[in-house]
């Protein structure tokens, strides 16, 4: 099965964060997508550019509207995703919870599927 994990970050949690800190955590989370690619199960693994990169697009009435930003104003934005294999959602469970990144932000675990299928 696969699962994505969504991280949504709150900037506030990096306030005061230091510089030896920060580049453990980086390390930490380079480490941590080495072995889940050795253990065969990472798919995907992408950290995203802060919102006010984005672009909404939206199509009402046959006409496309874009945006800037992401959609919805909160706190919080979808700071990456990371698409494992595992077996159970138990265990994707647990894959979130060994993440560096779960001591600074909330991970969405989701059951993926291919629309193809």
């Amino acid at each position: 099965m696969e699962f994505a994990l969504l991280f949504y970050i709150d900037e506030s949690r990096f306030e005061g964060i230091g510089a030896e800190e920060d580049r453990k955590l980086q390390e930490d989370c380079r480490a941590w997508d080495t072995a889940l690619e050795a253990s065969g199960r990472l798919l995907l693994a992408r950290a995203l550019k802060q919102p006010d990169t984005a672009r909404t697009v939206t199509i009402r009435a046959s006409k496309p509207m874009r945006t800037d930003g992401p959609f919805a104003e909160t706190k919080e934005h979808l700071g990456g995703i990371v698409a494992v294999r595992a077996d159970s959602m138990d265990e994707a469970l647990a894959i979130a919870e060994s993440s560096p990144m779960a001591h600074y932000s909330r991970i969405e675990v989701r059951p993926a599927y291919d629309i193809r299928a």
